[in-house]
């Protein structure tokens, strides 16, 4: 694992110094939240930013750059490709596990596909350019017959919608936070902390004392993902209300 890390360090401090040497956008492959915990620790945050093709991407590129710097707009290296049944009512459900299985059966990089969306059985499926032509010649999604065709867009409905609750919590420290979101104790909340698994704006928190600000999303991985929308006051008793959104 520090292998991995210190190799990604490298990577990551490599395509940065080319990007400002040359004047000339570099981006890396999709992400997942503890690499892009390891580039937060490793780039100062104004030489490059994340996209992952919508705002809440979990899986997400970096951009190492600067438009004011450079003078032009990065040309973002991301297809998005529809996969439509062809007789939607005799398909299979079709879940993340079927896309991904899927597409990785085509012998390509996990590091090439990014999230995947689903809205009324049609996947949605973020991927590199380099493959996006290899993507395109699947003919099924687990049993299901498709057909496949680079979008512009995903339908506003196949995003992961927030959905808004009001907890109290003792204090905006993390491991309250997960616990009183996911009905765990303080302990397993904590636990999750210590072993990796908390994650706040993409950054890892070891640290279950970590304050959350509002705004901020917080990923636990086997969980889900919250965001904490504000803060409310207090209760009778001392009490932090806040309100928070969960993401379905």
């Amino acid at each position: 694992m520090k292998d991995e890390t210190e190799f990604l360090k490298k990577r990551f401090s490599e395509l940065s110094d080319r990007a400002f040497e040359r004047n000339v956008w570099e981006y890396s492959s999709f992400l997942n939240l503890e690499e892009q915990s390891v580039l937060m620790s490793s780039v100062p945050g104004n030489m490059y930013f994340l996209y992952g093709g919508y705002t809440e991407a979990e899986r997400k590129i970096a951009v190492f750059g600067d438009r004011e710097e450079f003078g032009y707009d990065p040309a973002f290296p991301v297809k998005i490709i529809k996969f439509t049944p062809v007789n939607m009512k005799f398909s299979d459900n079709l879940t993340h596990r079927d896309v991904l299985g899927s597409v990785m059966s085509l012998g390509i990089e996990r590091k090439t596909v990014g999230d995947i969306l689903i809205y009324e059985n049609t996947p949605y499926v973020f991927v590199l350019d380099e493959i996006s032509n290899a993507v395109l010649e699947l003919k099924k999604l687990k049993h299901t017959s498709v057909k496949a065709e680079i979008c512009s867009f995903v339908p506003e409905q196949a995003v992961p919608k927030i959905t808004e609750k009001e907890v109290t919590v003792s204090s905006l420290r993390l491991d309250c936070l997960a616990a009183a979101v996911f009905g765990l104790s303080r302990k397993e909340a904590s636990d999750l902390s210590k072993n990796g698994r908390l994650f706040v704006d993409s950054a890892e928190k070891i640290n279950p004392s970590f304050e959350v600000k509002e705004g901020s999303i917080v990923s636990v991985r086997g969980k889900g993902r919250f965001k904490l929308l504000s803060v409310n006051g207090l209760t009778k008793k001392g009490r932090l209300k806040i309100t928070v959104g969960t993401y379905s």
